[in-house]
């Protein structure tokens, strides 16, 4: 949810409300388990300006302040903690003619959890869970077919293996994207299509984050390769590589858009350890737009 206000013909304010962050799974009763359960979710405030340079020049920046909630279970021996962290945004898009050429950098964003893994009786562990600094770059084509048609393509660069506990699961990922949208009168027909490796990292430590052992069974268990690996097969299993995506924009008035998607991420298998994982991934998404 966000809103933008321009304060001249170069500079514009925004401020708005998105999801950050969001993964978990819970395996409570399943047989064969420790009982893992975990969830991360980070929602993030945020408030950015945008100035026009140049007529071919712009540049923006967001300031995020975020809001994380977490727990963390190898076992069913955990709870639901919250923090606060901050992130920064710099961006530029640059127009040759019908093309534009664009990149954005955006900094690690770093949230601490309390107590949020038990390894004695009465101890727990505090875990530093961080969202990856990231660098895209992009460009798109509306010139095509009468400017009815936009191409448009993307890189991610996500820096996973330097992101405080996600280091100790995955290595860096990067992300392609291709886009297209056709233009039929008031209604915008799209389709896309992304390739993202598994981010599973194959040498393992004998740590998560800062949690080096957990409470189980009346005793403290030290962490080792095998259990770590045990919790990139029950909680940080995103293995797909796959996505399309199908969408319309319908605008409805001068000033009012609706626009809806589906995107379907293609079902993956892999063996994690003694683990057989299969994950795939749907979400719908409707949007509205209002220019008052």
């Amino acid at each position: 949810v966000a809103i933008t206000q321009g304060l001249s013909d170069s500079t514009t304010l925004g401020m708005g409300l998105s999801v950050v962050s969001g993964v978990g799974t819970d395996f409570r009763g399943a047989a064969g388990s420790l009982d893992p359960l975990a969830e991360i979710l980070v929602f993030g405030a945020n408030a950015g300006a945008g100035y026009q340079l140049s007529p071919n020049l712009s540049i923006g920046a967001t300031a995020t302040i975020a809001f994380g909630l977490g727990q963390l279970g190898l076992s069913s021996i955990t709870s639901s903690t919250s923090n606060f962290g901050l992130r920064g945004t710099l961006g530029a898009a640059y127009d040759i003619g019908n093309t534009t050429l664009g990149g954005y950098y955006r900094s690690p964003l770093s949230i601490e959890y309390q107590r949020v893994v038990q390894y004695a009786a009465s101890d727990f562990h505090d875990v530093s869970v961080e969202q990856p600094q990231e660098l895209a770059f992009g460009l798109a084509n509306d010139g095509l077919m009468g400017a009815k048609l936009l191409l448009a393509a993307d890189v991610i660069w996500k820096n996973w293996a330097d992101a405080e506990t996600y280091q100790d699961v995955y290595d860096d990922q990067t992300v392609f994207a291709l886009g297209a949208q056709y233009t039929m009168g008031a209604l915008q027909w799209r389709v896309g299509y992304s390739h993202a490796d598994s981010p599973l990292k194959s040498t393992l430590g004998s740590s998560l984050g800062s949690a080096d052992s957990i409470y189980l069974g009346g005793a403290t268990v030290p962490l080792n390769p095998v259990l770590v690996q045990y919790v990139q097969a029950t909680n940080t299993q995103v293995i797909w590589e796959d996505q399309i995506t199908l969408g319309v924009g319908w605008q409805m008035l001068p000033g009012l858009q609706i626009d809806a998607h589906l995107a379907h991420a293609l079902e993956n298998d892999q063996t994690v350890g003694a683990t057989a994982v299969e994950a795939s991934a749907t979400h719908l998404g409707i949007g509205l737009t209002w220019s008052f």
